[in-house]
């Protein structure tokens, strides 16, 4: 076990993910004063179960640097804000 999240779920009696999708928030800088909400919302796929932490480490890099080019939360707010004008 390398994990805080793999030892917690092996503790609990339950069998170990290789990965764990989940979503997280990023708040958008320069906030105007008219909107409430204004941040980008991400999806990732996180490694749980592997070899060694430093195993673990550089998929999770892998995984930011991926995200840090990707479109995806820049569409999620076109959406939001087309949803909130009709």
């Amino acid at each position: 076990m390398f994990g805080a999240i793999e030892t917690a779920i092996e503790v609990s009696g339950q069998s170990v993910p290789h990965t764990l999708v989940s979503a997280f928030v990023l708040p958008r800088p320069n906030h105007p004063e008219w909107k409430n909400i204004h941040l980008a919302m991400i999806f990732g796929e996180w490694p749980i179960k592997s070899y060694s932490s430093v195993d673990r480490m550089l998929k999770i890099q892998k995984n930011f640097e991926s995200l840090s080019t990707s479109t995806a939360a820049s569409m999620y707010m076109v959406v939001i804000c087309v949803a909130s004008i009709l």
